[in-house]
């Protein structure tokens, strides 16, 4: 997998392969208010209307990226001092682009396997 890079006030960063259960649960709270519920959208258009703060926009960039050049241990606490406010709007919406077409492959590679070992005869 070829890793990407996301420049934001001179500090390179990349998306976290792998979230923790809680991060996941922050980021699915963070955008609940982006994805409508009962049928809302408009399905001739495809549009998705919602609102997602600033405030919520940052929050999600701290737990999604994680920076390259700075050791695990000390990343942690240069992520809750880094200010994500920095950012670029294009390089934002890049970001969260990506990570979702991220989480859709790695689902859907998910779904295949569990389809594919159904499909093997036991033994």
């Amino acid at each position: 997998m070829l890793i990407k890079y996301y420049l934001i006030s001179d500090i390179k960063f990349r998306l976290k392969t792998d979230l923790t259960l809680d991060e996941a649960e922050e980021v699915q709270e963070l955008f609940k208010n982006l994805f409508l519920q009962g049928g809302q959208a408009d399905e001739q258009s495809g549009l998705v209307t919602g609102t997602f703060t600033n405030a919520e926009i940052k929050k999600f960039l701290s737990i999604a990226l994680e920076p390259t050049d700075v050791s695990n241990n000390a990343g942690k606490k240069f992520i809750e001092e880094f200010d994500f406010g920095r950012a670029k709007e294009t390089v934002a919406i890049e970001i969260i682009r990506d990570f979702f077409l991220h989480r859709i492959k790695k689902y859907q590679d998910f779904t295949l396997s569990c389809a594919d070992s159904i499909k093997q005869p036991s033994r």
